[in-house]
This record gives structure tokens, C-alpha cells and sequence, in this order.
């Protein structure tokens, strides 16, 4: 049966071209089966060419003039294509890895089959194999993504291995049903009527909230949430071009969480400023610092609890993150103050106004590239999607990372996106290869910032006077009562107790402090 295509769908879909394609990927990495797991490589290949689709891996885009852009059933579905299996050339290392993904990164869909494509690799570095898959950005989001991604994989090492992302089904039928056309007149004109009316609402309150925004920057009040188009250009804000490149790294979850609970922050915030001086040394690197501060759009799900409809439900965010010289904490303050402002922007509006602000804005962006202006909607794109928080197996081979790829358009030439992964925060990078062939070093610099930061909260921690317990200062206060109801004179008074000695400070070794940063490998540390 034929479902209309969504107005945010449809504009990931138009959009598309050879230089800008509109995909996600991910790349997960697992232990190879043991021998004794029940299954190989190649029958796990065969397994899932076996599989049939569900919906919307097994439909495809039909656009016909004069009608509504809608899905509808392909003439066959070949799962060879959509399925596919290849080995790593000796000796199977990350950068080899990665130099595959950027090659299938920048493929686009073959639009008369479903938009979605799996390949199984082999021959990984330190006896690992990887499933790398790709969705079209017009039937997922990043969050139904590692819904789907998740649901094909058990928390349990002993579980068998379950149906492939491309067959599990996640609910939301009832929503996928409400957005069938109505087979009435009746139906249709109420359904019309319906949504004029909450496009006149939604064109309100973004209007509303402009001219607040425009008055108050007028009247001097400062520059705070969402500011769109008010980025500074850098060498990644070129026009898009075809060509990707690809880097990736796994930190430590709960220190850096713990970073942003004692900044008064979320994780995201932490995130945003890691990638925030990462770049800022990076442009440094390249000799072209920057003294403005970088803007990052930030995507803001729109899901409720429990909702993986196949669709895109976002809205997003243009903030503003730390000065060009702050460091560290300060960056860190300064980023969560931000993106509270934005927050509070969003939460301000009606969920159809959000979803409406960044069809908007992503509108207006693709009219400004197309111009050929020099006016980025934003500097990159910065995401932070929830992952599982335990240990999870595909048939009993544990899966040791999962590093996102994601979209590079509209004159962003640069997305870091992080998933969280059992006790470790997954980070994929994903730039214009024109203007940062090596996103690599970038991911190196965000490991290496967020070790300084870690190092330098720890001193503080060490260098604080240490409180003397309150067990041990109860028999003390209750002598010092005694001694005070005895009379004393002048020689008699006893003299005042010495000062307890401070803590010594921790210090940094000179080869923590100097030493190079290494690419984190993917693997749970132990």
C-alpha cells in the first residue's frame, strides 16, 4: 500500500546529489565467533540474504508529477545487493577499515531498490569482523537507526542470532497507518483543512519568534539561543563537494560524564566542547586559527519515550560554543550556558513549530549554497545519540564498538556524531575529504583534551585541604567544653592545637603531560 512521504523525508530526498549525499551509517565492530558458537561468517551472510525486508527497507521513493510523493513496493528486492561480504586486506587495520567506509560513505542508493544496504567484514585486526550498514536519512533518523541496530543484537551472551535490523519490527504501526492517504472525500478535506491550520500556527510562532529575537538584538540585548546563519566561514565551510573522509574514537564514559555533572551540564555538553577546542587546535594546526567562536547545529529529537516510527522526527539547534581562547572548564561553562539559552528557545515552542524551525532553516541553507553565498547556516554538525548501557553480543560475540557516519551538506563540511556504548562513548567523524582529508587527528585532539581536563580536575582535587572527619572531631570539641568550664590564668591556659597539614598536591608526570596522543583503539578498556 501506497505512504505518503513525510515533508522532512522528502527534503532529505530532494536534496540529494552526487556531492551531497543524504545517508547514516555506522560501523559496528564485534569479537569473531568462537569456534564452538554454531555459526561462521559466511553463514551469517547467508542468513540475512535469506531474510525478508519490513517496512521501510522494502519499499522505494516514487515522486510522479502532479501526485503526492509517496512510498510504495519495488518490482523485487535484491538482497545480494543489499547484502553484501568482504574481507579487510592483511593485516586488517583500523585505517584500512576506515578507508572502506569512506569509499561506500560516498556512494548514493540505486533508488529502485529500498534504501538500505549491509556489508560483513572480515579479516579486522585483532580477531574482529565488522557489519557496516547505511540507511537513507528520508526512512531513518539517528536515534530508530541505533533502535534498529540495537534490537538486531542481545544483551545476552548465550542468545542465538536474532533477526537482522532490516526485519525487526519496533511499533509505531498505528502512526505509519495515520499517515496513509484517506480513502474519502470527506476524510481528505478534513485532513487538509487540518493541516493548513497547523501550518498557519507553525509559520506563526517561527515568525513570533524572529521578530522577538531581531527586536531584542536591536535593543542590545546579547546574542543567545539559536543563531542560524551568524557562523564564521573556516576552511570546512566551502561549498560541498563529492569525496569523504573518515575518522573514529572510543573515550572513557564516566569521567566525562562526571566532567559534565560537575559543570552543571549533560553529556552533549561535555561533547560539544571536546570537539570545540579539538577544532580550534586543528584550524590552529592547519595555520588558520580562528578567534570568533565556532557554531554548531545540533540535532534535538522530537521522539517521545518508546517512539521508533521509520521516519525522521527532529529539530535542531544553531549554538554558539566557547570563546576562542577559553580552555577547558571555562569552554565548558560557557557551552552549557549556551545551550541551556537554546533549549529554553525550543522548549518555547509548539513540537510542530520545532519540527517546523528545522525544515526552515535547512530550506533556507540549501537556497544560500545554491546562490553560492558565503553565509553557513552553521560550522558543523555535532549529535549525541543514546546507545546501550550494558555489554551487548550478536550470537555470542560481543560487540566492541559502534562508530557512527553521518550526512555532510549544506555548507557544513563536518559532522561528529557520539553513541554511547557500554561505559565508553563512541565517536565517528565525518568531513568534506577536500577540506579535511585527515578527521583522524581531529578525533586524536578530542581524546587529548579530554585528558587535560581530567588531569586538571584531578589536581584540583588533590590540592584541596581534606576536612577532618566528623567522627574524629566530636571526643575534640567535647574536651575543649570540658577544659572551658575549668578556671584558668593567664600561664595555666593551654596552648592552641598546631594546624593540621594540607594534603601534598598530586602532580602530572612529565610523561603524561608531554606524551603524543595514540589513537584509542576500539575495544572496551579493561
Amino acid at each position: 500500500m501506497k505512504r505518503p512521504i513525510p515533508t522532512i523525508d522528502l527534503l532529505f530526498l530532494l536534496a540529494e546529489t552526487r556531492d551531497s549525499p543524504q545517508h547514516v551509517a555506522g560501523v559496528m565492530l564485534f569479537e569473531n565467533p568462537a569456534p564452538d558458537a554454531g555459526w561462521t561468517i559466511p553463514e551469517l551472510v547467508a542468513r540475512y540474504r535469506a531474510a525478508t525486508p519490513v517496512f521501510p527497507f522494502n519499499v522505494v521513493p516514487r515522486m510522479p508529477l502532479g501526485a503526492r510523493p509517496h512510498w510504495a513496493e519495488p518490482a523485487g528486492i535484491d538482497m545480494n545487493y543489499h547484502v553484501q561480504h568482504v574481507a579487510v586486506p592483511a593485516p586488517g587495520s583500523d585505517a584500512q577499515l576506515d578507508a572502506m567506509i569512506q569509499r561506500w560513505h560516498d556512494e548514493l542508493f540505486d533508488r529502485s531498490q529500498p534504501l538500505f544496504r549491509i556489508c560483513v567484514i572480515e579479516g579486522v585486526q585483532d580477531g574482529r569482523f565488522a557489519i557496516y550498514v547505511k540507511f537513507h536519512h528520508a526512512i531513518v533518523d539517528g536515534a530508530s537507526a541505533i533502535a534498529r541496530i540495537l534490537a538486531a543484537v542481545s544483551d545476552d551472551p548465550h542468545a542465538p542470532i536474532g533477526k537482522p535490523l532490516f526485519q525487526v519490527e519496533l511499533g509505531a504501526v498505528q502512526a505509519e497507518r495515520d499517515q496513509r492517504v484517506p480513502p474519502g472525500l470527506l476524510s481528505r478535506l478534513l485532513a487538509l483543512s487540518g493541516r493548513t491550520v497547523q501550518g498557519y500556527k507553525v509559520a506563526f510562532d517561527l515568525y513570533l519568534g524572529f521578530w522577538k529575537k531581531t527586536l531584542g538584538r536591536m535593543g542590545g540585548a546579547p546574542a543567545s539561543g539559536s543563531l542560524p546563519f551568524e557562523a564564521p566561514m573556516t576552511l570546512f565551510n566551502s561549498r560541498i563537494q563529492h569525496g569523504r573522509a573518515y575518522g573514529r574514537t572510543s573515550l572513557a564514559l564516566a569521567p566525562a560524564r562526571a566532567l559534565a555533572k560537575a559543570a552543571g551540564g549533560t553529556l552533549n555538553d561535555l561533547a560539544m566542547t571536546l570537539v570545540d577546542e579539538a577544532v580550534h587546535r586543528y584550524l590552529a594546526e592547519r595555520q588558520q586559527p580562528l578567534d570568533k567562536r565556532l557554531l554548531a547545529l545540533v540535532p534535538v529529537s522530537l521522539r517521545a519515550a518508546g517512539d521508533t516510527e521509520a521516519t525522521t522526527k527532529i529539530s535542531a539547534l544553531v549554538i554558539a560554543m566557547g570563546e576562542a581562547r577559553a580552555k577547558g572548564v571555562q569552554r565548558l561553562a560557557q557551552v552549557v550556558e549556551n545551550m541551556r539559552a537554546g533549549k529554553e528557545e525550543l522548549g518555547r515552542m509548539s513540537k510542530s513549530a520545532a519540527g517546523g524551525y528545522s525544515v526552515a532553516i535547512y530550506a533556507i541553507a540549501q537556497l544560500v549554497e545554491k546562490l553560492r553565498v558565503d553565509r553557513p547556516l552553521a560550522n558543523m554538525v555535532i549529535s549525541n545519540v543514546p546507545g546501550a548501557n550494558k555489554p551487548m553480543y550478536l550470537g555470542g560475540s560481543r560487540m566492541t564498538g559502534i562508530f557512527p557516519a553521518s550526512v555532510i551538506s549544506v555548507g557544513m563540511g563536518l559532522n561528529v556524531t557520539f553513541v554511547s556504548n557500554a561505559g565508553q562513548l563512541d565517536v565517528g567523524i565525518t568531513s568534506q575529504r577536500g577540506s579535511i582529508p585527515d578527521p583522524q587527528r581531529i578525533a586524536d585532539l578530542m581524546a587529548l583534551v579530554l585528558r587535560e581536563m581530567l588531569d586538571a580536575a584531578a589536581s584540583v582535587a588533590s590540592s584541596a585541604p581534606v576536612p577532618t572527619p566528623v567522627a574524629e572531631l566530636a571526643p575534640a570539641a567535647k574536651a575543649t567544653r570540658k577544659r572551658a568550664r575549668q578556671p584558668t590564668s593567664g600561664t595555666d591556659a593551654p596552648a592552641p592545637a598546631p594546624a593540621p597539614a594540607s594534603a601534598p598536591a598530586r602532580r602530572r608526570s612529565a610523561s603524561s603531560a608531554g606524551a603524543k596522543p595514540r589513537r584509542p583503539r576500539a575495544e572496551v578498556p579493561a
